[in-house]
């Protein structure tokens, strides 16, 4: 039995969680705003031979047609079965990524948070913006993210128990303490954490999180008292930092008013 669910909301270096879910969708030509431009300097158009293509089979099978070269990461486009206007399904993350195949070409592929056992004995998500590793049994490494900048990421204040995956999720039970277990949930663009109440503590519970930086990086505070990473230039290296907890009721609500 579950008795209750605490949701951290933790943004820093890490990549910060971000939904992906269809915010809007056009079906006039008004939604070339949001793809490439065709029209370089000059004023000579360049022809998308694959957007054109893509508009004569639409119009001659009647079936919307997929255009692979107007995607990016938040964004998929189809040619309308008119053969003049375009599709488009804006998200608020990341919804696929450009991989590269045996032959180097780049071709779409979509997010997969699946987690998966790796050769060193962490864990990842499959295919993500941002790669992170997740430890496995007996690491003190809890969250590790690589970017431009170096190696970020979260310790354990001990050595973490075998986890249990169940699709995007990693259980490191009894973790915080007997009967309170540690919860990651890999997303598209980064990951949350749940501390799992299975039992009632017996006394205050206390969860640490040591952060790791990259070289140079620091923590400071804004101008309105939040944390702020600052860069080894002395400048803000993020946006302030948003801190947030959620109990499982507050969540549940959270969750029926998306629904909505």
């Amino acid at each position: 039995m579950i008795l209750a669910v605490l949701t951290p909301s933790i943004l820093v270096g890490l990549p910060n969680p971000s939904a992906a879910d269809p915010v809007s969708a056009a079906d006039s030509n008004g939604v070339s705003a949001a793809i490439k431009a065709s029209v370089p300097e000059g004023g000579t158009p360049v022809v998308d031979e694959a957007l054109e293509a893509a508009k004569a089979e639409a119009a001659k099978t009647g079936k919307r047609v997929p255009v692979p070269s107007q995607y990016t990461e938040n964004m998929k486009v189809w040619a309308n079965t008119d053969g003049k206007t375009l599709h488009a399904e804006l998200s608020t993350g990341p919804v696929q990524l450009q991989v590269a195949g045996k032959n180097g070409k780049k071709t779409w592929k979509p997010i997969d948070t699946t987690i998966v056992k790796q050769s060193d004995g962490t864990f990842a998500p499959k295919r993500v913006k941002t790669p992170l590793t997740f430890g496995g049994e007996g690491s003190i490494h809890l969250v590790t993210a690589k970017g431009e900048d170096g190696k970020a990421g979260f310790s354990w204040a001990r050595k973490l128990p075998a986890p249990k995956i169940s699709g995007n999720t990693i259980t490191y039970q009894d973790a915080v303490s007997t009967g309170t277990d540690l919860v990651i949930t890999a997303l598209a663009d980064g990951f949350t954490q749940d501390v799992v109440l299975r039992k009632r503590p017996t006394g205050p519970l206390k969860v640490e999180l040591p952060v790791t930086l990259p070289k140079g990086m620091s923590y400071a505070k804004a101008s309105d008292g939040s944390p702020q990473l600052m860069s080894a230039y002395g400048g803000a290296a993020r946006a302030p930092i948003a801190l947030q907890a959620l109990d499982a009721l507050a969540r549940l609500r959270e969750g029926r008013r998306r629904r909505r």
